[in-house]
């Protein structure tokens, strides 16, 4: 008997699995914060060293975000090497965003149910009803919905994530690769500069690195269907922001994403890094069949 309850939306309400993903959304949201906290707060104060592992592990979250757990788990704007999918599975998981398949399938029901009740963060309604207050819809979107979460079932919104082979190892195995995250540049560090630098490394390009990386991102579910540019055809309230798109490598085309969002390349060009490095890799050979603007009206979720 499956006592996990699912709604006619392919949205699990109550059962083991909601009670799952609320505790990992918490570990998730507060475990890289704690870490950096105390580190800070502990007078762990960072070198130039540092600060260069820093910016090569902040750079490596737009692509495992964007490209990774967006562009091809997500819409499967490209076709890539399996080299080059097993890369982005693992940059996916080190962005602290949970589990490939679960974010798969809250971001396609987010598209399908957009600024409706059946959006899973949206800043307009909050678990259903509309929100009460423009500050408690941001919080919504930005943090709270991850406390308060229901489950978008995968078989209803990822099915084809649930048959791929680097999708699912990435989610069976999301802690360690997790948790990877934060060894990596603490082991970097402790390369160039000691069990001192190994240390600052952790703390700052290891654990506020995640944190900066998920409200970033967050920023795109709350601020991103509030403020900004809205395009004349879309059919939602998100929107374009330059700064979000500047500092996540094009993902912050939100509103322009929504209208397209099946494409691998957002406009305007110059302003989606994560389009560009896109069109690089095709001309290397490391994906192909990326769909471009060109193709925006037949392109759908």
């Amino acid at each position: 008997m499956d006592v996990n309850a699912t709604d006619n939306a392919g949205v699990i309400t109550r059962g083991p699995r909601v009670t799952s993903k609320r505790c990992q959304n918490a570990v998730t949201v507060f475990a890289p914060f704690a870490l950096a906290l105390s580190g800070i707060a502990s007078g762990v104060v960072p070198t130039w060293t540092t600060a260069g592992v820093f910016v090569v592990c902040f750079v490596l979250g737009p692509i495992g975000i964007g490209i990774g757990l967006h562009r091809y788990f997500a819409h499967r704007a490209f076709q890539a090497h399996p080299a080059v999918q097993v890369v982005l599975g693992i940059l996916a998981s080190w962005a602290w965003q949970g589990p490939v398949i679960q974010w798969v399938s809250d971001h396609r029901r987010h598209h399908r149910f957009a600024d409706t009740g059946l959006d899973p963060h949206s800043p307009h309604f909050v678990r259903g009803r509309a929100a009460r207050t423009t500050v408690g819809g941001l919080f919504h979107a930005h943090l709270g919905w991850m406390l308060s979460a229901d489950v978008s079932d995968p078989r209803r919104f990822a099915v084809d994530a649930e048959r791929d082979r680097v999708a699912r190892f990435c989610s069976r195995w999301y802690w360690p690769l997790a948790l990877s995250s934060l060894l990596v540049p603490a082991g970097l560090g402790g390369m160039l500069g000691g069990q001192e630098e190994a240390l600052r490394c952790l703390v700052w390009a290891g654990a506020l690195r995640i944190v900066l990386l998920q409200h970033l991102t967050w920023a795109i579910a709350s601020a991103g269907h509030r403020y900004g540019e809205k395009r004349h055809d879309a059919q939602d309230e998100a929107r374009n922001s330059v700064a979000l798109a500047l500092l996540l490598f094009g993902e912050g085309l939100h509103s322009f994403h929504h209208v397209y969002p099946g494409l691998g390349v957002n406009q305007p060009e110059h302003l989606d890094l994560n389009g560009q490095i896109l069109q690089r890799w095709e001309r290397w050979g490391w994906i192909r069949h990326l769909k471009r603007p060109e193709a925006a009206p037949s392109c759908s979720s």
